[in-house]
């Protein structure tokens, strides 16, 4: 800008501290737009744009007309000629694809929700769409600071959270030398205790954080990939992957990582003694490695920490069933629980919108527990969440999900909440926690007119691990915190892709609890060939259940599909004894004879009701 200072009434001056959010003045706002290569027909926005300096003078040299969006109507001037409107940048006031450009200059670090503005723009953007970002950032440590400064990312950072909602890359300027002469001109007239107070930051602080200056342009992608994916790409040192050996070239260096940290640990030290780390530099190597499986967790859950236990943030017991010893014990650092949370924020950003409200039936209590996180992630995206835990007063929770656009919940209990109230509305429906019948999913859609969501997760996973593609088909995983093998169960042996074996996790990020070839029990395939999205990764196909339920042909997954298929079950019970199934049936009316010729068992149906169920009830 052109001033420092403005005169008072009693001749004397003050500084307009608004210069700090304008370094470089508006030559950086004119190297921006020639970038964009934006015209004056063009419908664009400012947000953030405070008294509207940047509409004025574009609209005054070039015959734009912006229409800015500022949060803080003290910041709007009133003789502004520029149209302004009082908006939240997580809530933007513009319809679905309508902007052919937007301008942040220094904002997009001021406001709270960054994943949220960043949904929003890719809402409001066309495909080509360019966004024009000019802001600080770090060169040393990133910070949350207060005052002036707000959010300070480092360069990898800003660029991966902005591919991951869809922007690519068109130019990244370095302009830091503007931030350091107007800091040190403004740090020689007024001192550095008056600096340091209206920056609300010290020296100390801005010395670790190395704060520099940048202009950068994005384009909105035209496509519509999985922003699951988008993440996996932005992990990887290129923050891009071209093919499935791009991803699994990554991949196996992070599972070499992987394996050095788990020696660490008693487990491993043990269970790879004489194996050294070479031996498993390709993938065939790899695979030759010992499996880990549930039984070595319940024997001594410590054994396996790989780390200082002071550096563990939560430790999840899972009582397993069937099991007389000692319950599953999985320990998470923070870091473990924010790569899940990252995870859910940018699955569902792929579903909802900003203001959508959002009712969770899960474990709502504890921190970092699925419900939480879910909250937490909801909430980056503004997305209010009702976090109500498991459903003991069906009418009740009725009562708490009008208005919400999306809920959250096992498979049985979503079932019996829509065929007592078919007359809700959700938009979506995640099903998540237990195995998901198609049967279920298909009196949903059809009751409620709503879109369901398949999760698969597991404690081992920290809860999160694969979700449907918002273009619909299979699941999209988190491969950059999961090297996922599919194998033959018998054998052991890895089988194709398509192929339908167990599940067998590798962690590549985990810090406290790595896990190398841990057998899930649960049975799956591998989808390759591009998504309808035009993802190129491997894709999770249905889980189709547990292993040691599917060994038998009388299990809770083939009873779920067989008498949640009738109209009006609203839950059930089973028993099996002598060959003999015992049906408890609470609502609707089934066949038994068709079960008993579907199953090869003797059927007997009993119909009682059967109450609110605290969680899934499973065959005895």
């Amino acid at each position: 800008m052109d001033y420092v200072n403005t005169n008072k009434s009693d001749g004397s001056s003050e500084t307009n501290w608004s210069i700090l959010d304008r370094p470089g003045g508006f030559e950086i706002t004119e190297r921006g737009i020639g970038l964009c290569g934006f015209n004056a027909t063009d419908n664009i926005s400012d947000i953030g744009c405070g008294s509207g300096a940047t509409m004025h003078y574009l609209s005054e040299k070039y015959g734009y007309h912006i229409v800015g969006v500022d949060i803080d109507p003290a910041r709007v001037s009133e003789n502004s000629s520029c149209e302004i409107r009082i908006a939240d940048g997580a809530k933007l006031p513009f319809i679905d694809a309508s902007l052919d450009g937007m301008i942040f200059e220094c904002s997009m670090s001021k406001m709270e929700q960054r994943d949220a503005v960043l949904n929003e723009c890719s809402r409001v953007l066309k495909p080509g769409g360019k966004l024009m970002v000019s802001d600080l950032y770090a060169r040393g440590e990133e910070a949350l600071l207060q005052g002036r400064l707000g959010r300070i990312d480092r360069k990898e950072t800003i660029l991966s959270v902005a591919a991951i909602f869809g922007f690519d890359l068109v130019c990244f300027e370095d302009w830091s030398d503007s931030l350091v002469n107007m800091w040190a001109n403004l740090l020689f007239q007024h001192g550095s205790d008056v600096l340091y107070e209206e920056l609300g930051a010290g020296a100390e602080t801005l010395k670790r954080v190395q704060c520099g200056y940048f202009l950068a342009v994005f384009a909105k992608s035209g496509g519509n990939v999985s922003r699951v994916d988008r993440w996996t790409a932005s992990i990887t040192e290129t923050g891009e992957i071209e093919s499935l050996e791009d991803m699994r070239k990554w991949q196996l260096s992070q599972i070499l990582k992987s394996i050095d940290l788990a020696k660490s640990s008693r487990f491993y030290n043990k269970h790879f003694a004489g194996i050294i780390r070479e031996q498993a530099h390709g993938f065939n190597e790899f695979e030759c490695l010992p499996f880990t499986d549930a039984r070595h967790l319940l024997s001594d859950p410590a054994r396996f920490l790989a780390i200082s236990p002071s550096n563990v943030k939560r430790i999840v017991t899972q009582n397993t069933t069937g099991t007389t010893g000692e319950a599953k014990r999985i320990f998470f650092t923070e870091n473990d629980i924010r790569r899940t949370e990252d995870f859910f924020t940018y699955a569902l950003s792929d579903y909802v919108r900003s203001g959508d409200t959002a009712a969770v039936f899960m474990s709502g209590g504890t921190q970092d527990g699925i419900g939480d996180l879910l909250r937490r992630a909801f909430s980056r995206i503004n997305v209010e969440t009702k976090t109500i835990g498991g459903i003991a007063d069906f009418g009740a929770a009725a009562e708490s999900v009008m208005g919400c656009r999306i809920i959250v919940g096992l498979p049985a209990e979503m079932l019996r909440l829509c065929r007592m109230f078919p007359g809700l509305s959700p938009k979506i429906v995640l099903l998540s926690a237990d195995y998901i019948p198609e049967s279920v999913v298909n009196t949903l859609k059809k009751t409620w007119g709503c879109k369901v969501i398949r999760h698969f997760g597991m404690t081992e996973t920290c809860f999160g691990c694969a979700v449907d593609c918002v273009c619909g088909g299979s699941q999209h995983i988190r491969h950059g915190d999961f090297y996922i093998e599919i194998i033959d169960p018998e054998s052991g042996k890895t089988i194709p892709f398509g192929e339908y074996g167990e599940i067998v996790i590798t962690t590549l990020r985990s810090e406290a609890y790595p896990l190398i070839r841990y057998r899930t029990g649960d049975i799956g395939c591998l989808e390759i060939g591009k998504c309808s999205c035009g993802g190129i990764l491997p894709r999770l196909g249905k889980v189709l259940g547990r292993l040691e339920n599917l060994r038998h042909n009388v299990n809770i997954h083939s009873l779920d599909e067989l008498i949640f298929a009738y109209e009006g079950v609203l839950g059930f019970e089973a028993k099996l004894s002598d060959g003999n199934l015992e049906l408890h049936i609470d609502g609707g009316e089934v066949d038994g004879d068709a079960i008993t010729q579907a199953l090869n068992v003797q059927t007997s149906i009993k119909y009682q009701a059967l109450g609110a169920m605290t969680g899934k009830r499973k065959l005895s």
